[in-house]
């Protein structure tokens, strides 16, 4: 089953737990379907492939031991600072190896804040409220007909009756909450105790402002947190008021997308586009900040949720800049 960040981080979670992400019948065998590889510039995918110790159509098995190994044996064979790998699983059955690559000189993209070492609580009624939308969620991922989400102007909502009927609830306990929740995500020690604080936003209330305050925390040195962080945000980036807020969440998001880690590359392409969607006057800055990244992802990644969005923002980006030179 999934823990109790499953509503938030299912999607696009990086594991080698059989039980984590979208998956396909237990009956038919995984197998690699491809190599999704980023972040490399000294050699050519080709080569990484090459010094790969699986081959495209072997079985998709990926114990803890076989990633730690593997990264390590590449970091030494290729001269690479460091290796990250993962198994990215799709309900269609599909697996594929993501190998991310931090070559010598760009560490900075590995640096993060030191963890809290606090201890602030989440309210029970909120809690147990939160674990019962999880369990639906559960069962309904398990049977692959994950529910719908609908953004309304200040929570989540979902196309499921039940889990409806528990958001609404869930709504009405957390916004009276939503300081405390932010204090978790700053100040707890605790990794999941963070992330399900951060996912709790969503229920939160008074989105905008939640965003303007916990955008600082998208250097939290656990994925998951800053996947529950982006996954919050990007149900309501589009409709920003505040150029302020707007421009702190781009500079946030050009750090994010330059992570070794599949779930920060796809949320935060895709908190770009919602943004600049709704004010196209950001994307000059926006290419600034991270139009390098966007180009390397957009000619390294095979991802259906990950290339397309960076590929998007090349052409509104190039669109853009045909338009001003008429």
């Amino acid at each position: 089953m999934f823990s109790a960040l499953s509503l938030v981080a299912a999607c696009s979670i990086l594991t080698s737990s059989p039980a984590a992400g979208a998956r396909a019948s237990q009956d038919s065998p995984r197998v690699w379907t491809d190599f999704e590889i980023v972040g490399y510039d000294s050699y050519s995918r080709e080569e990484i492939i090459q010094a790969l110790p699986v081959k495209v159509g072997s079985a998709a098995d990926l114990s803890f031991e076989q990633r730690d190994s593997w990264a390590r044996a590449l970091e030494e064979k290729l001269g690479f600072a460091r290796v990250f790998l993962g198994n990215l699983r799709y309900v269609d059955g599909k697996s594929f190896l993501v190998v991310n690559v931090v070559e010598v000189g760009d560490e900075e993209r590995m640096a993060y804040r030191d963890a809290p070492t606090g201890s602030v609580e989440i309210p029970a009624p909120v809690q147990r409220v939160y674990a019962e939308l999880n369990k639906i969620w559960d069962d309904l991922f398990e049977q692959g007909t994950p529910p719908m989400e609908t953004v309304t102007a200040d929570y989540v909502d979902f196309s499921d009756p039940a889990m409806s009927r528990l958001a609404k609830e869930l709504r009405d306990l957390a916004g009276p909450h939503r300081e405390q929740l932010i204090r978790v995500v700053r100040e707890d020690a605790q990794e999941i105790r963070r992330a399900e604080a951060a996912s709790l936003l969503n229920w939160a209330g008074d989105p905008e402002a939640s965003i303007h305050e916990v955008i600082r925390y998208l250097d939290d040195p656990s994925p998951t947190i800053r996947n529950n962080i982006t996954r919050f945000m990007g149900h309501f980036l589009g409709s920003l008021r505040s150029e302020t807020t707007r421009h702190a969440v781009l500079r946030e998001l050009s750090r994010q997308v330059r992570r070794p880690s599949h779930g920060d590359r796809n949320k935060s392409l895709y908190g770009m586009l919602s943004i600049v969607e709704s004010h196209p006057e950001d994307l000059s800055m926006l290419m600034q900040l991270a139009g390098d990244a966007i180009h390397q992802i957009a000619e390294q990644s095979i991802l259906s949720n990950v290339q397309p969005p960076a590929a998007q923002l090349l052409e509104m980006a190039k669109a853009q800049e045909s338009k001003a030179s008429r």
